[in-house]
């Protein structure tokens, strides 16, 4: 069996989408897909936590949407920051390849706006969303835990 194409995330800025479908393909369309995410675990900002969380729970499912099984991981990294690793059977390779071209960017420390447009993404994904079944409900679980606690310290705060 081939070894998994190993895709972090920083270090497909640049490439176009043809490029990561090829290095999907060539791994017979198995891969490791991890990325970190700043203010996961500890940030001064409850919002800041439930927005990362958001945004790593977004990524998975979307991986999710493109792959015939998926699995993750998550660690905390020595800065408090989430180290996301998302292992998938891909079926669509063309699908996911666009898809991590278009959100590689946000993982550009240079390029704040692209960081801005994932967390709006993931916003109304949510949102349109509905009360679709999570693939992966522990990381579902950490950002409602984050945004119920970021939406009482507004509350609090008015």
């Amino acid at each position: 069996m081939s070894a998994r194409a190993d895709l972090d995330l920083t270090e497909l800025v640049g490439l176009d989408s043809e490029r990561i479908r090829q290095q999907i393909e060539a791994a017979d369309r198995r891969v490791s897909i991890s990325f970190s995410m700043s203010d996961t675990y500890h940030s001064t900002s409850k919002a800041e936590l439930a927005l990362s969380a958001l945004k790593g729970w977004y990524i998975g499912e979307r991986v999710a949407e493109f792959s015939t099984s998926v699995r993750s991981g998550i660690d905390e990294g020595a800065f408090g920051e989430g180290l996301f690793v998302f292992h998938a059977d891909v079926r669509d390779a063309a699908g996911l390849a666009g898809f991590l071209a278009d959100i590689a960017p946000a993982f550009d420390p240079d390029d704040l706006e692209a960081e801005a447009e994932l967390g709006a993404e993931a916003e109304g994904w949510l949102e349109n969303r509905g009360a679709a079944p999570a693939q992966f409900p522990v990381l579902e679980e950490a950002y409602r835990i984050d945004a119920e606690q970021a939406a009482e310290a507004t509350d609090g705060s008015g």
